[in-house]
């Protein structure tokens, strides 16, 4: 019992000289100077830097450096402070002395959305340097012509400095410090406009070359994805501060609320694009019906924003979870259902999804903010927009083929309909309907016709057997259509019965047209039960010269009768047709 006794008193011992240190390691740090010199030409200031909540938001300058509020600033303990969206102020403290050759420094504050930052240089007890700035400001009054939140910074050699930072803002609460020469900041800079360039120039890109292709295939989704690239590309311009720095640097309040703004524009383009890019309408009515409803409340946010902002920016913020798991649940199902492009779709989505969640969970103090979650909704913005634009060309190629597979499919039922299912000629149907076509294929408003019947056919059914008969059919067919010219039109009107259109054809052209036929069909090896089979045709011709269709039909008619006529005198002849 005393050895376990023991133990737990050396065990408490530890703990107690453990808090000691981490107390004293803390004001250590809470109280700890940076010291520039001549070796780096960066500094991150959070190391050395410490905060102070101010929930009443009435302290000033010359109440922080009494004694009883002094002692209460706390050391920074994240990367970078972040308080998400609060109310309060907050007041960080830095101390400094300069031990390089450089005096002339820059303190960046680099995250442009913040509303409002005062800057109190003492010297001792004494302030000898008072700036603002922030985007509650006109850009051109700002101390730097810079996106960012920028102040110049005179440190004379050996010369302690102490700093104090007030920072307001009805977004998130991010103070990413960090002092550095102007020359590398503007190396950096330079840097980053680069990215940001490359950022901004795929997202134009897009947006120009989805509308130029809705308007060449008339699609909606590569308007609602064109208007969706905008969208973004204009929110993050905001977001950037390169908006209030080029496009409308005199407007404060709206800049305030244009994040916001465009960002539920982005989230209504986002909504039409997947309702129409996706059959969601067939998958779903219920989720259709939801989709109408989120757009309604995104239109609404916009109101709410221009009315209220800070609660409609708590509505925006709460609304992100719910909006980007409604993008993904009809992307699922129509993956599930087979729809292939929902996979680029999917991907595409969930690659943005990610980036965005990492950019907002830094911004609401969930996680530390560092480059890589900064720019996380850019860079997944940026491959979703690729990937969307290789969906929605496997779409349209989706949706040619299936036009393509549809023509064909309707081509092959026409010609059904217009075939006879025997020989594969023209049926009777067509050969009726196409008077008017051929004619109009012809110069000379002249054509023949051609009226033939197979001699003793039913001799040859009852004797053969129908499959004969129809054999018989299907090779006098074969030679008909070797026998004519490609412009003529061959048929079966039915039976035993064919008839030939030939447009441009005078009489006697057509009289020798059908002793060709003639001899061709008695000289065939027609053969039945292993022996050489006799046939015979019997020919009607006529020509119609004209432009009365109705006298088309009355050809047609004596073309007939020359057919019979044909088979009084004998059979296996040809017989015009009186003029």
């Amino acid at each position: 019992m005393k050895v376990h006794l023991n133990r737990f008193r050396l065990l408490l011992l530890c703990v107690l000289i453990l808090c000691l240190y981490v107390i004293v390691s803390s004001k250590a740090e809470a109280s700890s100077m940076l010291e520039i010199n001549d070796s780096k030409n960066e500094y991150e200031l959070i190391p050395y830097t410490s905060v102070l909540e101010d929930k009443s938001g009435r302290l000033v300058i010359y109440d922080l450096i009494q004694p009883e509020l002094s002692d209460k600033f706390v050391q920074v303990k994240s990367e970078t402070p972040n308080y998400g969206f609060t109310p309060s102020n907050y007041w960080t403290k830095l101390k400094l002395t300069n031990k390089s050759s450089k005096e002339d420094w820059l303190l960046e504050i680099a995250y442009p959305p913040l509303d409002s930052i005062n800057l109190y240089v003492m010297d001792g007890s004494n302030v000898v340097v008072q700036k603002h700035t922030g985007d509650d400001t006109p850009f051109p009054y700002r101390e730097m012509n810079n996106r960012k939140l920028v102040f110049k910074i005179h440190a004379e050699q050996d010369q302690p400095l102490t700093l104090y930072m007030r920072f307001q803002t009805q977004g998130a609460m991010v103070m990413p410090l960090n002092l550095i020469l102007p020359v590398h900041y503007a190396e950096k800079e330079q840097a980053s406009y680069l990215l940001l360039g490359g950022f901004y120039g795929i997202m134009l890109i897009m947006t120009v070359y989805n509308c130029y292709l809705a308007f060449s295939f008339r699609a909606k989704a590569y308007l609602y994805f064109a208007l969706y690239c905008a969208s973004v590309f204009l929110f993050f311009a905001t977001m950037n501060g390169i908006s209030f720095q080029f496009i409308w640097p005199y407007q404060v309040e709206w800049n305030n609320r244009a994040v916001i703004i465009f960002m539920c524009l982005s989230d209504i383009a986002a909504l039409l694009f997947s309702r129409n890019f996706l059959p969601i309408k067939s998958i779903s009515t219920r989720l259709n019906g939801l989709y109408n409803l989120f757009i309604i409340f995104e239109l609404s946010n916009i109101l709410l924003l221009v009315l209220d902002y800070s609660l409609g920016l708590e509505v925006a913020m709460i609304k992100f979870v719910f909006f980007h798991l409604l993008m993904l649940i009809p992307g699922i199902r129509s993956t599930q259902a087979g729809f292939k492009p929902a996979r680029y779709y999917l991907l595409g989505w969930g690659i943005f999804m990610l980036g965005a969640m990492l950019t907002t969970l830094a911004e609401i103090g969930w996680t530390p903010m560092d480059r890589w979650r900064i720019y996380g909704s850019q860079i997944g913005s940026t491959l979703e927009a690729l990937i969307m634009s290789w969906g929605l060309a496997n779409r349209i190629h989706l949706m040619r083929k299936e036009k393509d597979l549809a023509i064909e499919q309707m081509e092959e039922s026409r010609k059904l309909a217009d075939s006879d299912f025997l020989t594969g000629l023209y049926n009777r149907r067509y050969i009726m309907k196409t008077f008017s076509s051929v004619l109009g294929r012809s110069s000379q408003n002249t054509m023949a016709f051609l009226m033939m019947d197979v001699d003793h056919f039913k001799r040859i059914n009852d004797t053969y057997g129908h499959d004969i008969g129809d054999s018989v059919l299907q090779k006098i067919a074969a030679l008909l259509q070797q026998c004519f010219r490609s412009n003529d039109v061959i048929g079966r009107l039915g039976g035993e019965e064919f008839i030939v259109l030939m447009p441009d054809t005078n009489i006697q052209q057509a009289h020798q047209a059908a002793e060709y036929v003639l001899n061709s069909i008695r000289s065939y090896p027609f053969e039945a039960a292993g022996q050489r089979m006799n046939c015979t045709v019997s020919i009607g011709i006529t020509v119609w010269k004209g432009t009365d269709e109705d006298d088309i039909h009355q050809a047609l008619r004596r073309s007939d009768e020359a057919l019979y006529e044909a088979k009084k005198l004998g059979r296996n002849r040809i017989c015009m047709a009186d003029s």
